[in-house]
């Protein structure tokens, strides 16, 4: 995958989750637990305001 830096913590979760899913072909934590929601911690905390679900990344 390679190191990740930020300094937003859901942004860079989001972005880990969205490469561990891209590398396996699919989304690997809902075929590794089918009855819970990825994305739900996320969204929760993007949505008490400690970050973003956006990000860049930039290959250096």
């Amino acid at each position: 995958m390679g190191i990740l830096a930020s300094l937003d913590p859901v942004s860079i979760d989001k972005a880990s989750f969205d490469l561990v899913n891209k590398a396996s072909g699919k989304d690997i934590f809902k075929a590794t637990h089918p009855d819970q929601d990825g994305m739900k911690q996320l969204n929760h905390a993007w949505e008490i305001g400690l970050g973003s679900l956006d990000y860049e990344l930039i290959m250096v």
